[in-house]
Formats: structure tokens, C-alpha cells, sequence
């Protein structure tokens, strides 16, 4: 928390210029036609109270500087592949759920008291004072950019305003990842009987040798597949495999995500578990999700293939390898990606996986 107090400053020394720049240009939030009123005085009051110690650099280069690498927001970084004004963004939209004095100084910033969150076009004015600068935010705020990609953050609509443009959508960031940067180990509620922790297992029913090949290969194969009856050691497997890479595992049911009224939404909360707590992914009844082709949607393929987050292993964080999935399932699956694929015992009778 105290890391998150500090990388918030620059963000308060934009918003205090934006202020004084409204002020500058003639800015009348007490306009009778409005109905309500957030006065000046009032969020002078508040910037007062929010100052933090100023700095000489811009806003944005404090903000790159001040960024513990090992902080919670430092691991959202790299987890995620942020940029410097993708973080800007986050704060911006995550200060108002730190404070609420942030939402009378943004409805004041906005003209609108009713606008309490920062909407696409104030984050623009923020963080950009010129075209190139603007479309650069814009830029970040596309759906295949990060924060809205991994529901980083989210594009809210106002219902009584029906017409109204992309530019006046407020941003709010994900209840999930407040809690994130503000401690919290707990899962998303969202995913509530879907994911679970897989506490590590001391052998698995597989022979040495195979064994040895796959678990020095986890790190770079993009999918492990076990095929095979359900329950016949896949669990036990992963759970070794992960264990000697020293690799959180979390189990993800994939039959259970199906029955869902938007599973793809929570395939995509699942595996930005993987990247939050550093972990390997099982995805356990493969079969549930594969067409009549015997292949994932390519919704879910991609996300699957996708998927690059950094993971613990020997106590280093590391950035540039691939999280490995693994996947279970009783059926045949014609990848187009090939996995890796093993045999796993059950007692003294060998069934392949």
C-alpha cells in the first residue's frame, strides 16, 4: 500500500495542472443550467489535502522512476507487459476507489457531477496535450491492448446516455485487480467452485525416464496434454511436474466453465489467475471444449496458445518464458499445436495419457 501511495503522485501532479488549466480556460462547473455544484474552493480543498512532494520530471517519467519492479504494481507490469502510460491510465481510473475525493475533483474536471469516474476523453486530456499524444492513449485503450485484453479495466456504458460516443465512457478498473495491488491472495468471486489450488504431490504415477524429459521441458513446450480416462493421475502428474520447477499450480474445470452463460469470460479471469499468482494452469476435462473436429473454439485455442506470463521458478522471476498448460482429457485431440504428450501408471498398470 505504501508503494501504491507513492507512484500516485505524478498522477495528482496531472490532475492538479488539468485543474488549473479548467480554471485557466474559463471553467464554470456553478453554471445554473448544470443543477449542481462542485465548487472551486472545494476541490482546491482537496488538492491540498491529496499533494504529494512535487518533482521537476514530467508525470510520467516520475512515474517509470518511482515503480518498484518487485511491488505489486511492478509484477502487474511485467505480468501484463504494461507501458508507462498504460499505468497511467490504471491509476487514473483506480484513484477514485482509493479516495472519493478523486470523484468530486473528476466530476469537476468533467463538468458533470454525475461523472465520478474518469471517462476515455479526460484520461486523453491527462495524459496527452496534443494529437499524437491523445491517439497514443486511445491506442492503449483498444480491445486488444492489455488493460481491456486481460479486463485490466473495463469500458463502462451509461444507459441514460445511449448515444453517447466512446470518448464520454468512464473507465473503472477490475474489482479484482484493486484487490490485487492492494494485497489481496484471494481468487476472483467470479471463478468460485471453477479454479482451485493443486498442493504439490511427491511422485507421480509416470516412469523416471518420461518424467525427467517433460519437467525439463515445462518451461518451454506452449501445452502438456494428458489424454486418457478421468482421475488416472493427470492431477498427480501436474502437480509433481510443477513441484520441481517450484511452480504454484492452479486447476481450472473446464466442463464446469462451459455451463456458463459466457464462458469465454471466464476461461479469460482463469488464466488471468495464472498471470496474478505466477502459476501453471491445468485445464482438466479438454474434451468438454473441443468441436466436432476435435478442436478447441478458437476463442479458447488462442487463449491458451496465447498465454506468456513470467512464473516462479527456482525463486527467479522470469519474464521471457512461457507459463505451461496443461491440459486433461479422455479423448483424442488433433492439435495443431503438437503437445507433449505422456503416459501416466495407475498402480502396476500402465495407462496412456
Amino acid at each position: 500500500m505504501d508503494q501504491l501511495q507513492t507512484v500516485v503522485s505524478p498522477i495528482q501532479q496531472l490532475i492538479q495542472e488539468a485543474v488549473y488549466r479548467a480554471d485557466a480556460a474559463g471553467h464554470d462547473p456553478t453554471d445554473a443550467l448544470r443543477g449542481l455544484i462542485v465548487t472551486r474552493d472545494e476541490v482546491e480543498a482537496h488538492l491540498q489535502q491529496l499533494a504529494g512532494d512535487p518533482s521537476d520530471l514530467p508525470p510520467l517519467q516520475s512515474l517509470d522512476l518511482l515503480i518498484l519492479p518487485d511491488s505489486r504494481l511492478g509484477l502487474l507490469a511485467s505480468a501484463f507487459a504494461l507501458t508507462t502510460l498504460d499505468l497511467g491510465i490504471l491509476l487514473i481510473a483506480l484513484l477514485p476507489d482509493l479516495d472519493r475525493s478523486y470523484e468530486r475533483i473528476y466530476a469537476y474536471l468533467q463538468d458533470d457531477v454525475s461523472l465520478r469516474y474518469p471517462t476515455v476523453n479526460l484520461i486523453a486530456n491527462l495524459l496527452g496535450h496534443g494529437i499524437p499524444t491523445r491517439l497514443a492513449v486511445w491506442e492503449r485503450l483498444t480491445a486488444t491492448a492489455p488493460l481491456l485484453h486481460h479486463h485490466l479495466i473495463s469500458l463502462t456504458i451509461d444507459t441514460t446516455r445511449p448515444n453517447s460516443t466512446r470518448l464520454a465512457q468512464p473507465l473503472k478498473v477490475d474489482h479484482r485487480i484493486e484487490d490485487y495491488l492492494l494485497g489481496s491472495e484471494a481468487f476472483d468471486e467470479r471463478l468460485r467452485g471453477l479454479i482451485t489450488t493443486v498442493h504439490a504431490q511427491a511422485e507421480a504415477p509416470i516412469s523416471p525416464a518420461q518424467f525427467q524429459r517433460v519437467a525439463q521441458a515445462l518451461l518451454t513446450v506452449p501445452i502438456v496434454y494428458l489424454p486418457g480416462a478421468r482421475d488416472t493421475g493427470q492431477l498427480e502428474t501436474a502437480a509433481a511436474l510443477c513441484a520441481v520447477h517450484q511452480l504454484p499450480l492452479l486447476s481450472i474445470d473446464l466442463e464446469r466453465a462451459q455451463r456458463h452463460e459466457s464462458p469465454d469470460v471466464l476461461l479469460s479471469l482463469a488464466v488471468r489467475e495464472g498471470y496474478l499468482t505466477r502459476s501453471a494452469l491445468l485445464f482438466r476435462h479438454w474434451d468438454s471444449v473441443l468441436d466436432d473436429q476435435r478442436q478447441p473454439p478458437p476463442c479458447s485455442g488462442n487463449k491458451f496458445w496465447s498465454t506468456r506470463i513470467p512464473c516462479s521458478c527456482g525463486g527467479a522471476l522470469t519474464g521471457n518464458r512461457g507459463m505451461p498448460n496443461v491440459t486433461a482429457g479422455c479423448c483424442a485431440w488433433k492439435s495443431t499445436h503438437p503437445p507433449m504428450g505422456i503416459a501416466v501408471r495407475s498402480g502396476s498398470a500402465k495407462r496412456t495419457l
